[in-house]
């Protein structure tokens, strides 16, 4: 986490690089950490939808902390701990089910084996 604060806070300070590339870094690695905590969990056709959903209903803390993870390589339970309280959500779900309904991913196998990873 201080790896990430720092590496920031130098970007944030040095005026090269928008908050915005911040930002899309931080996404970035906190994908990462994402992916790797849920790809044993549920089928890989569900990792990228599910993956953006468990971003896009994330916290700030929760994002930094992802990120950091991924950062450092020290990713594993905490990151597994924070993707679970995130899919916990009712937004999150919801936005998995939206997906699921849109025809991004559509079976009840897929469902059945969302709730099965993380409800």
């Amino acid at each position: 986490m201080r790896a990430l604060a720092v590496l920031c806070g130098v970007v944030a300070l040095s005026g090269c690089i928008s908050e915005s590339a911040v930002t899309d870094t931080s996404r970035a690695l906190a994908k990462q950490a994402v992916d790797s905590a849920i790809a044993g969990r549920v089928p890989a056709a569900l990792v990228t939808p599910v993956t953006d959903c468990v971003i896009d209903n994330a916290t700030p803390s929760e994002l930094a902390s992802l990120a950091a993870g991924a950062f450092t390589g020290v990713a594993s339970t905490q990151a597994g701990q924070t993707v679970m309280t995130i899919a916990g959500r009712q937004a999150t779900q919801s936005c998995v089910v939206g997906n699921l309904g849109s025809g991004l991913i559509g079976s009840a196998a897929a469902m059945t084996a969302l709730q099965g990873a993380w409800l």
